[in-house]
C-alpha cells in the first residue's frame, strides 16, 4: 500500500509540473490570442443576441397569429360572412368580438374584416386603407412599413385569410382579417438586449424600409446617413426573419470588441505568479487530503463485501467527501434495489397465484363449451329446416362469438379480432334494428398482433350506454390505423366512436380516475369496469408503450382511442 501511495504522489507531482508548463505556455501565447478570443467572443455574443431577438419576435408573431385565428374562426365572424341577410342584427356582436380582441394587446391599433371583393365589412380602432386584394392572400402575409397620418408612428399589417371550414370543398375563401400593429413591442425587444454600449440595432422590411431601432440608434439619427464614411469602424451582422422576410441588422464598434483586453493581460500576470505558489501548496495538500483518503476508501470497499451494513464516515465537504457520500448512497440504493427485487418477486408470485385461482374459478363456472356449441348447432339446423335463415345466421354468429370468447390465447391477429367483432355486430344489429356498426380498417395491419377482446367491450359500451337510450338509434364507427413518427416508429391505433347519448365532464373524469387508480372493484358502473379492465390488460402487455384517450360530449357521443406500439 505504501508503494501505491508513492506512485500516486509521483503521478500527481508529474501532473503539477505539466500544469505549470501549460500555465507558462498559455501566458506566453496570451498576447497573441487574447485579442482574437475577445473579438470572437463578442461577435459570438452578437450572433446569439440576434438569434434570441428573432426567437422573441417569432414567439410574438405566433401569438399574434393565434389571436388572429381566434378572430377569423370565431362563430360570430363565420356567421357574419355566411349569413349576409342577418348582418345588421349581428353588427354589434361582431364589433364586440373585435373590440375584445383589440384590448387584449396594447400594440394592436386596428382590426378590419374584408370580403372577397375587397370591401371592408367592419373595423375597430384606428382606420387604415388596405391596398392588398383578398384574392392574393392565401396564407399569412406581413406588410411593409405603414406610416400614420403624422408620418412618425410606424405601423405594419398582418393579413390573415378566412376559409369556410364547414364547406365540403376545402380552401373556399370567405375574406381576410387584417391586424394593424405598432412596432413599439419590437423596439422594446431591441432595447432589452445589450451587446456593447454603442451597438446600433435596426429592423427593416423586405423593401428596406426602417421599421424599428434601439434607443441608441434613435438618439443618433445621423448614423445611417454617415455610414459610408465610418463603416470600416463597425462590424456589421445581419439575420433574416424567415416568417416575414424582415432583417435585423447590428452595427458593433470594433473598438468595443477589444474592451477589457488590458485588464485581461494584467489578470494573467497575477494569475501566473499566484499559480506558482498554489501549485507548491497543492503538492502537500493533495498528499494529505487526497492520497490518504483514497487509501481509506480502498480499505472500506474491500471490507464492505463482508460488512454490507457498514458505511464510511467522512465529514469533509470536498470532492473526497462527495465521493464517500455518493459511495454510501450507492450502497443504500443497492440495498433498496435488493429489497425491491425481493418485493417484485413476491408480487410476481402473488400475481401468478391469483391468476391461477381466477382460472380455477373460471373453469368451475364455465359451461361445457362442446355441449353449448352442439346445442347451438342443433338450433341452427332446426332453423334451417323451418326456413328461418335469419335465426340460423344469428345462431352461427352467437356460436362464433362464444367460441372466440373462450379461446385461451391472449395475443391474436387483428383480423381475428375483426372477425369476432363482425359476428358480434350481427347480433347487435339483429337485436337493435336502428343501430349500425361500420368498420374502416387499414388492410396492411390485418396480420399485426394485438391483445384479444379489446374492441368488443368498447363496442358494447357504445351500444348499451351510448345508443340504446336514443330513440332513433345511431351508429358505431370502428377504425384501425397506424401512425409513424420520430419517437414512435409504428403505433397501431384502435378507435371506437358513437353518436349516442355521451357523457358529461364529471362522469368522464370519474372513468379516468378509475383507470388511474385501478378502481375496478368500486361501483363506478359497468362502463368504467370494462375500460379499467382494458387499460390494465394493455398496461400489463405494453407497459408504457400504450395510451388510451376518451372524449365525450353530452348529446353528441363518445370516442375511445387506444394506441400501442407493435412490440408483442
Amino acid at each position: 500500500m505504501k508503494k501505491i501511495r508513492e506512485n500516486l504522489f509521483i503521478q500527481f507531482l508529474s501532473f503539477i509540473l505539466l500544469l505549470l508548463l501549460i500555465v507558462t505556455t498559455v501566458f506566453t501565447m496570451n498576447q497573441y490570442n487574447a485579442k482574437k478570443i475577445t473579438r470572437n467572443n463578442t461577435l459570438q455574443l452578437n450572433e446569439n443576441v440576434l438569434t434570441q431577438l428573432i426567437g422573441k419576435m417569432d414567439e410574438m408573431f405566433i401569438s399574434m397569429q393565434n389571436l388572429m385565428s381566434s378572430v377569423a374562426y370565431n362563430p360570430v365572424v363565420y356567421a357574419y360572412y355566411k349569413e349576409e341577410e342577418k348582418r345588421p342584427l349581428m353588427q354589434d356582436d361582431l364589433k364586440d368580438v373585435l373590440i375584445n380582441t383589440l384590448i387584449t394587446d396594447d400594440y394592436i391599433s386596428g382590426i378590419e374584416l374584408y370580403n372577397m371583393e375587397g370591401n371592408k365589412l367592419l373595423g375597430v380602432g384606428k382606420r387604415y386603407t388596405s391596398t392588398v386584394s383578398p384574392e392574393d392572400i392565401n396564407t399569412i402575409v406581413y406588410s411593409e412599413q405603414i406610416l400614420s397620418d403624422d408620418g412618425d408612428n410606424v405601423k405594419y399589417a398582418i393579413y390573415y385569410p378566412i376559409y369556410d371550414l364547414k364547406n365540403v370543398q376545402y380552401f373556399t375563401k370567405l375574406g381576410i382579417c387584417v391586424f394593424y400593429l405598432s412596432v413599439e413591442n419590437i423596439t422594446d425587444f431591441l432595447n432589452e438586449v445589450r451587446i456593447t454600449d454603442h451597438t446600433y440595432l435596426y429592423v427593416i422590411d423586405k423593401e428596406l424600409n426602417l421599421l424599428a431601432q434601439n434607443s441608441i440608434a434613435k438618439k443618433d439619427q445621423d448614423f445611417l446617413q454617415n455610414l459610408e464614411k465610418i463603416k470600416d469602424r463597425y462590424y456589421v451582422s445581419e439575420m433574416k426573419i424567415d416568417r416575414n422576410g424582415w432583417t435585423i441588422i447590428s452595427y458593433v464598434p470594433i473598438t468595443e470588441l477589444l474592451q477589457g483586453l488590458d485588464f485581461l493581460n494584467k489578470e494573467m500576470k497575477m494569475l501566473y505568479v499566484f499559480s506558482i505558489g498554489i501549485l507548491v501548496l497543492l503538492v502537500y495538500f493533495c498528499y494529505k487530503a487526497i492520497i490518504n483518503p483514497l487509501h481509506q476508501i480502498d480499505l472500506f470497499v474491500k471490507r464492505n463485501s463482508t460488512h454490507t451494513d457498514e458505511r464510511m464516515d467522512y465529514k469533509s465537504r470536498n470532492e473526497i467527501g462527495t465521493l464517500t457520500r455518493n459511495l454510501n448512497r450507492m450502497l443504500d440504493e443497492r440495498d433498496t434495489m435488493n429489497r425491491e427485487i425481493q418485493d417484485s418477486q413476491k408480487k410476481i408470485y402473488e400475481t401468478q397465484l391469483a391468476k391461477k385461482q381466477m382460472e380455477i374459478l373460471a373453469y368451475r363456472n364455465q359451461i361445457n363449451p362442446h355441449f353449448l356449441y352442439n346445442t347451438l348447432e342443433c338450433i341452427r339446423a332446426m332453423a334451417m329446416y323451418q326456413g328461418c335463415e335469419n335465426v340460423s345466421e344469428l345462431t352461427v354468429a352467437l356460436s362464433n362469438v362464444l367460441r372466440y370468447a373462450v379461446k385461451g390465447e391472449n395475443i391474436v391477429c387483428i383480423k381475428d379480432e375483426l372477425n369476432y367483432i363482425q359476428e358480434y355486430s350481427k347480433i347487435i344489429e339483429c337485436r337493435f334494428s336502428k343501430i349500425r356498426i361500420e368498420l374502416e380498417i387499414d388492410n396492411t395491419l390485418l396480420e399485426k398482433k394485438m391483445v384479444r377482446l379489446i374492441l368488443q367491450p368498447l363496442v358494447e359500451n357504445a351500444v348499451f350506454h351510448g345508443l340504446e337510450p336514443m330513440i332513433d338509434g345511431g351508429k358505431v364507427w370502428i377504425k384501425i390505423y397506424k401512425v409513424n413518427g420520430k419517437t414512435k416508429k409504428e403505433w397501431i391505433y384502435l378507435s371506437v366512436e358513437d353518436n349516442g347519448f355521451g357523457m358529461n365532464e364529471q362522469r368522464l373524469q370519474e372513468i379516468y380516475n378509475s383507470m388511474r387508480d385501478d378502481e375496478i372493484g368500486k361501483e363506478n358502473g359497468s362502463q368504467s369496469i370494462g375500460l379499467v379492465n382494458i387499460y390494465q390488460r394493455l398496461k400489463l402487455t405494453y407497459d408504457n408503450n400504450m395510451e388510451l384517450f376518451i372524449t365525450s360530449e353530452r348529446g353528441k357521443g363518445t370516442k375511445v382511442v387506444i394506441g400501442f406500439a407493435e412490440t408483442v
